[in-house]
């Protein structure tokens, strides 16, 4: 468990791993800092993610901070009308297992949060969200400031020549 921006696991980790599928992307990304597993959850948002590019050729994906807590939001189009199950091991791809959404909401529930999904005017909508207590913000604020203004300067220690 570590202080962590969910921002950049995704611009550093998950974004340059979809490389490989051609689907134009579109961001908006708050910073998003979060105590937790970044690993854990890194697992469960690639995994949103490359579900959504192998269905489509364009997904949006949001991650805004609000007061309580991070809400990460992945769309694409869609032209099926029914939403995927999030029971393990239930899908209607024969050549997957079924397990992709079950990791995401597992991750999101070990955070306090949850995954919800929805389908509105052809759009699929993953909902990710994530509880950030008000310590965990102030932390957040303090650890940036601090990396922001260090210096690298080496200055001697008392009477070191």
């Amino acid at each position: 468990m570590k202080l962590f921006s969910l921002k950049e696991v995704l611009e550093q980790d998950i974004l340059p791993s979809l490389d490989g599928y051609k689907v134009r992307i579109v961001t908006k990304l708050d910073p998003g800092w979060l105590y937790g597993d970044s690993r854990i959850l890194r697992e469960g948002v690639e995994t949103l993610l490359v579900n959504a590019c192998r269905n489509c050729q364009q997904v949006q994906i949001a991650l805004v901070e609000q007061e309580t807590g991070l809400e990460l939001t992945v769309s694409n189009e869609t032209k099926s009308g029914i939403l995927p199950s999030m029971n393990r091991y239930e899908t209607s791809d024969d050549s997957h297992y079924g397990i992709g959404l079950d990791l995401a909401r597992t991750a999101a529930r070990l955070h306090g949060g949850d995954l919800s999904l929805t389908l509105e005017d052809g759009r699929f909508n993953a909902r990710l969200f994530l509880p950030v207590h008000p310590w965990e913000s102030d932390t957040a604020m303090f650890m940036k400031e601090s990396f922001d203004s260090m210096n690298s300067e080496v200055k001697p220690w008392k009477n070191m020549p």
